[in-house]
């Protein structure tokens, strides 16, 4: 979710980077960009030029290039998924063909891919692509950017791109995913859980969290003291105890 009040370019930094890391083949790919309609133009051009001018897309000689996809069944899947995105409605920005590699033409590799004027009740917007391959869909305000955000099956991760305090921690309360990133993406502290909701699974790995599944618990309680014990005794004089119609009275 990107508001307003953040930087465009470094917004759009974020979004290439969380989409087409590892060619999107990532559990927490950023795969839907849900951006305030105020900037929603200025960001759709901007990814559009990061993207379709990618300074290493048609090389494997930097670490900043976006490879092949694992399998050719897999960049089949890809595309099917760009012929989705047409079929629905979409408006392809960039990418959404094979793409050839010189030294590699045998790899299975995808053109980076941005559609936008994505509906959350599109194919792209619902379901997992697994591939470079994201898409981009205006919001109003903040309640319909968790609209949105929550129109899933899936709550895995979420990022959230703000420079409002508030309205981070309001957001990333309300927002359904088990990882939240605050104006950042990927980084992954092995000292904190990682784990889901709904259809992104149970339980959670990393972190004493990850423990936990493997253990039941149980409380045990025990008095220290030696002290005599008598609940229905007061100030040290016995207490008789009668029976009533409305509980016991002493």
């Amino acid at each position: 979710m990107v508001f307003d009040d953040f930087d465009v370019d470094r917004a759009v930094n974020y979004a290439a980077f969380g989409a087409f890391i590892g060619a999107g083949q990532t559990c927490v790919c950023a795969s839907r960009h849900i951006v305030q309609a105020s900037i929603y133009d200025e960001f759709v051009e901007k990814l559009r030029a990061k993207t379709k001018n990618h300074p290493d897309r048609r090389s494997l000689r930097s670490r900043n290039a976006i490879g092949p996809v694992i399998s050719a069944r897999q960049r089949d899947r890809v595309l099917t998924y760009s012929r989705f995105g047409h079929k629905d409605g979409a408006r392809l920005v960039t990418g959404g063909v094979a793409a050839k590699v010189a030294g590699h033409e045998n790899g299975y590799f995808v053109e980076p891919t941005v559609f936008a004027d994505v509906k959350s009740d599109m194919r792209i917007f619902q379901e997992e692509v697994f591939g470079p391959f994201t898409s981009v869909t205006p919001f109003k305000d903040e309640a319909d950017a968790l609209r949105l955000a929550n129109d899933s099956p899936f709550g895995l991760a979420a990022a959230i791109r703000t420079r409002d305090v508030a309205r981070a921690h309001r957001v990333a309360a309300a927002v359904k995913a088990g990882i939240l990133w605050i104006n950042d993406h990927h980084r992954l502290d092995p000292a904190s859980p990682w784990g889901g909701v709904g259809d992104s699974g149970i339980g959670r790995e990393c972190g004493t969290e990850s423990f936990d599944d493997h253990f039941n618990t149980k409380s045990v309680m025990v008095a220290t003291h030696d002290q005599p014990f008598d609940w229905y005794q007061r100030h040290g004089q016995p207490t008789t105890i009668e029976l009533t119609s409305q509980g016991l009275r002493p």
